[in-house]
């Protein structure tokens, strides 16, 4: 039995979602390999209103996306 891949949306706004973002120092996951300590950022309401909001970063020079709890 052969299951294709269903195709799904990007919950952090597509491709554009880092168009015309902040940057912030702080220090890419990857820093062994591209050696960045910046990144774009942006803040998102993920959970319920009562709980806080969910930091995503983006490096600005290997694009690892990470966040921030």
């Amino acid at each position: 039995m052969h299951l294709e891949k269903k195709e799904v949306d990007d919950v952090l706004g597509g491709k554009d979602a880092w168009k015309d973002v902040d940057q912030t120092q702080t220090t890419c996951p990857n820093y062994d390999k591209c050696g960045s300590n910046r990144a774009y950022f942006k803040k998102l309401q993920i959970r319920s209103s009562d709980e806080p909001e969910t930091v995503f970063y983006r490096c600005v020079a290997c694009f690892t996306q990470w966040n921030e709890n």
